[in-house]
């Protein structure tokens, strides 16, 4: 399996952030993109589609082939297409291009790579080598208004920073994630039967196309209408793969919004028949705590002083008590010894 990145540059030298979808839609006529294009599954980064678009290839790729994926990042086409190039042994999805960027060649590079560059230009606009470090000419093709320019890879054009690059990229390896890995191995049985239908040279299907009128009472098709008519059905039928895919991803999250929303509501209505507990409240009930415990030793304190009081006050009466007793006992023995002498 071969992979091509293909990228833009404008007249003055420098990259197109969006690629070849800001030129004119007329660039999809150049036959230099017949070689990097037919027959091919095509990856687009989302982040490089324009929103004109509303998240769908433009149908043109539907002159070229019937298999074409849009990724959600430039990182995460470039990450897919190594998962369906390590599927090629068991399914036959053919070469894969993906409408790249500096972010996807350097998720190639670190990943350890091999890949061919394209890049589209003005005519007799100059590429600066910046662009194809690491790659070899390989010829252009184009028409009046673009070059496509062609290079592969070359050991002796590499620098040594991108030499350094692709030898940490083959010792790191190129595992992916659980979640890219359920995307491949969702579309890669589906990509490999298209492309078998592709490549067997089945003519379309015209039975669901009203048929094309010559003047001839006959449901006859002019040979090149007819190709050009299956073309456009070809891009139809890619077009509405790509809305059901997006329908059913749409449907898993709103099913996945759905549940949250569910389990959210449910705990909000459990919270009203339970008595809140929050973290800022502890310290207002250990502030409570501490009030109510400092009130009973205050209480305490007042009723040991109280009983302390009463206690004094009880001896003070009994010593008194004493003192009277002692003074009237001592009274009534002078007053016995009294009468004693007196007889």
């Amino acid at each position: 399996m071969n992979i091509n990145v293909l990228m833009t540059i404008n007249a003055d030298g420098h990259l197109i952030r969006r690629n070849m979808f800001a030129l004119p839609t007329k660039v999809f006529e150049c036959e230099g993109l017949h070689k990097v294009f037919d027959h091919r599954l095509v990856m687009i980064p989302q982040t490089i589609l324009p929103k004109m678009y509303g998240g769908m290839p433009p149908m043109q790729f539907g002159l070229f082939t019937s298999r074409v994926l849009v990724a959600t990042s430039e990182r995460g086409a470039a990450r897919l297409t190594v998962g369906f190039q390590q599927k090629s042994e068991e399914y036959d999805v053919g070469d894969i291009t993906i409408i790249g960027s500096p972010t996807v060649t350097e998720t190639l590079d670190s990943m350890g790579i091999d890949y061919n560059l394209t890049i589209i230009a003005p005519l007799n606009t100059h590429i600066p080598e910046e662009f194809y470090d690491g790659f070899a000419r390989d010829g252009s093709d184009g028409d009046e208004l673009y070059t496509v320019h062609y290079f592969k890879p070359s050991v002796a054009e590499l620098s040594d920073l991108k030499m350094s690059t692709l030898i940490d990229g083959i010792e790191s390896g190129s595992e992916l994630t659980e979640e890219e890995q359920s995307i491949v191995d969702r579309f890669v049985g589906d990509f490999a039967k298209a492309y078998d239908s592709e490549m067997s040279g089945e003519e379309p299907s015209f039975d669901r196309v009203d048929s094309y009128d010559d003047g001839n009472d006959e449901s006859t098709m002019d040979d090149e209408v007819g190709k050009e008519i299956g073309k456009l059905w070809r891009a139809v039928e890619m077009t509405a793969s790509q809305v059901r895919t997006c329908i059913q991803n749409t449907k898993e999250v709103a099913d996945a919004y759905n549940k949250f929303k569910s389990d959210y509501e449910n705990e909000k209505a459990a919270e009203k028949y339970t008595t809140p507990v929050y973290k800022d409240m502890i310290p207002v009930r250990v502030t409570t705590l501490e009030g109510e415990y400092n009130g009973v030793v205050n209480q305490f304190t007042a009723l040991k002083r109280e009983t302390d009081e009463t206690v004094e006050s009880l001896k003070a009466e009994l010593r008194k008590m004493r003192l009277c007793f002692a003074g009237l006992g001592l009274f009534v023995l002078v007053f016995a010894i009294a009468i004693l002498a007196i007889r």
